[in-house]
């Protein structure tokens, strides 16, 4: 999900502030959004190498052991970006329904 509909939401919103100018407000979000998808994709890669390395365990023990100590972790690093992410990116652009669309609409 974060590879193919966040990173993806996230770029198309860079594309839209670019277009938008360079006033100190475009620029502001524009440079967090910059940051935030750096981060993106790094947690992105440390995750997949997470599970790689995991899935390459020696035993069923050690490859548990692994996810408890390796997986998760990338995975809540991932979820904290995508979340911060959510708060900024346009509601249309956003692929996945907001916390608080799932909280005070449904």
């Amino acid at each position: 999900m974060a590879k193919t509909m966040i990173l993806p939401a996230a770029v198309k919103y860079l594309g839209e502030l670019a277009a938008a100018g360079t006033s100190k407000g475009v620029t502001a979000v524009s440079d967090k959004i910059v940051t935030l998808t750096d981060g993106l994709v790094d947690a992105i890669h440390a995750l997949e190498h997470a599970q790689h390395a995991a899935h390459d365990a020696s035993s069923v023990h050690a490859e548990a052991k692994a996810f408890r100590e390796s997986v998760i972790p990338a995975q809540n690093a991932l979820r904290a970006v995508a979340d911060e992410l959510e708060t900024l990116v346009a509601d249309d652009l956003w692929p996945l329904p907001k916390y608080r669309e799932l909280l005070f609409q449904f």
